[in-house]
């Protein structure tokens, strides 16, 4: 499962956005410092922009970009509208019920709510939102206040095959020097393919350990693409300030991969994960179905940790050995506590 990917750092849309940071209060400027906004960069050096999972715009080149109807006032369908960019404006192609003209907050917000129609704060894509937003939550905060204290979601929504895609990567860099990479599979606790056990060859439906298997032999498959395609990722958000202030020093060129990935389940409950939902004795007992799951896990080896993470609590904080809700299953490799 071999996969290649680059991206042009030089490329002209990136030269714009970094003229609109300069220029402030813009389009441009209020999404991207928009604490419930997430902006990816993908690798045919589009640029999506997202809340809770729904694509505000996909900026496609200098000059144009798309919005889906359906997430505008009075919007009635699921399809995309080609739009302008003019700079610090941006218009649709065709004459809609409003103008985007510079996105104003409120515009913005109109539009936030609408995607949550769609997208409920609750629902898989609304939790993968929150994770990868809550950096911009931490920023201006001293380290002790931080909720994510050493990395950040660099990505989300890779696409690893046609219809292939891992929910959200993971920078890590608790050591600067030692950077890290983390691929992550975003499950919420009703999904029934945490618990299947039948075979499917129908990509998009396997059961966890199919999917986690088939992440597994992408990242082995493809270290150093990945490892030189992150470098490049990292470099253009810097540029463009979307990465948090402390990740801006990190050693780069010394990122490394962690070759399996972790399952993190987003909506975990007290009696979710243990027996009777509570210790006896001190000692906490998994229940049935997490340490079927566990063990299922591990006797695949298709993953290096599970994380057990409540619905308002959008952090990982791993550590080396079991502890709380994360539970190792090999540990990772040189996962350095520095």
């Amino acid at each position: 499962m071999t996969n290649t990917f680059t991206l042009n750092e030089n490329a002209n849309i990136y030269n714009l956005l970094k003229d609109l940071n300069k220029k402030g209060n813009n389009w441009w400027t209020r999404l991207s410092e928009d604490k419930d906004i997430y902006i990816d960069i993908r690798k045919d050096d589009t640029i999506n922009i997202y809340h809770n999972g729904g694509s505000i715009l996909k900026i496609n080149s200098a000059q144009s970009a798309k919005i889906n109807y359906a997430y505008l006032p009075a919007g009635e369908n699921n399809t995309y509208a080609t739009c302008y960019i003019k700079n610090d404006k941006i218009d649709l192609k065709n004459k809609f019920e409003i103008s985007l003209g510079d996105l104003s907050t409120k515009k913005i917000t109109q539009i936030k709510k609408i995607i949550e129609n769609y997208y409920p704060n609750d629902s898989e894509k609304g939790i993968q939102g929150a994770y990868a937003t809550v950096w911009k939550k931490d920023e201006g905060k001293d380290q002790k206040g931080k909720l994510e204290k050493f990395g950040f979601f660099i990505d989300t929504e890779l696409q690893y095959s046609e219809k292939g895609r891992i929910d959200l990567i993971y920078l890590y860099y608790k050591n600067p020097e030692k950077p890290k990479l983390y691929f992550i599979e975003l499950k919420t606790k009703g999904d029934d393919r945490l618990w299947d056990t039948t075979s499917n060859s129908t990509e998009g439906k396997e059961n966890i350990c199919e999917q986690l298997e088939k992440y597994k032999e992408f990242i082995n498959a493809n270290k150093k693409s990945i490892i030189n395609y992150y470098k490049t990722l990292y470099k253009i958000k810097k540029d463009l300030n979307l990465i948090p202030e402390d990740a801006k020093s990190i050693n780069i060129k010394k990122l490394t991969i962690e070759h399996k990935p972790i399952l993190l389940i987003g909506d975990a409950t007290i009696n979710f994960i243990y027996k009777d939902g509570k210790c006896k004795n001190k000692v906490k007992k998994l229940s049935k179905e997490m340490e079927d799951l566990k063990n299922k896990i591990e006797a695949k080896d298709c993953a290096c940790m599970i994380i057990c993470r409540g619905r308002g609590t959008h952090t990982l904080n791993f550590h080396s050995t079991n502890s709380g809700n994360v539970f190792m299953i090999n540990p990772p490799e040189n996962n350095e506590e520095e």
